[in-house]
């Protein structure tokens, strides 16, 4: 079934963190984070969340694998929508991916767009994003985007697939990239990264970087 999926793809999650859970009770709904499949690859997502299991703050671009959500027996609902590509080219994600992918040192996670976007602001200060304003911008929307809900909207009629992400990447029976999303970082780096990726959001803020 799922191996005949060739196109490309937008995915809605309802993961299983503290923060997600938080973000589907401010918001109200039932998916809290999205993510793009270019290539039909649903083991190999592409989104701006947090990089390790402990370290819910810092983020920035990451390459989702099933180990981010299936390690000790997990799973989580995803929902699964074709993208047009007669509306949205192709070569055009491709290129706005691979931008950001030349230089992803220097993009971080939208931490105050994050916070303040259930007040329905959009402030996206410079190189940053939150997974709804990175699948915007490698769509190439212009309009103002900052909830998954808002994103729903958009592809909800293109839906190919609701239900557990296990069985959607089960069917693939293959050996997943390797993924160091659970290796927990010492406690030290985590607070001290924390501030650091506090620090640099409230620089990018007033239109500077430390970078």
């Amino acid at each position: 079934m799922v191996n005949e999926y060739k196109d490309s793809y937008i995915v809605f999650s309802r993961t299983n963190t503290g923060i997600g859970k938080l973000i589907r009770k401010v918001t109200f709904n039932k998916y809290n984070h999205t993510s793009l499949c270019l290539d039909g690859k649903f083991y190999q997502l592409v989104s701006f969340a947090r990089k390790h299991i402990n370290d819910p703050i810092q983020g920035g671009f990451v390459i989702e694998t099933p180990v981010r959500y299936l390690t000790d027996g997990a799973d989580i609902t995803v929902k699964v929508c074709k993208i047009n590509e007669d509306v949205f080219p192709l070569k055009g994600m491709l290129n706005r991916l691979n931008d950001i992918r030349s230089d992803e040192s220097s993009y971080i996670y939208n931490t105050v767009g994050a916070i303040v976007s259930p007040f329905k602001i959009k402030f996206s200060p410079y190189r940053t994003f939150t997974c709804v304003e990175f699948v915007a911008y490698v769509l190439g929307i212009k309009d103002k985007i900052i909830s998954v809900k808002q994103l729903e909207k958009i592809f909800d009629k293109n839906k190919v697939y609701e239900g557990s992400y296990k069985n959607l990447v089960d069917s693939y029976n293959h050996l997943f990239p390797e993924d160091d999303y659970n290796e927990k970082q010492p406690k030290k780096d985590v607070i001290l990264g924390t501030a650091h990726h506090l620090y640099e959001n409230a620089l990018r803020s007033f239109g500077k970087t430390s970078q």
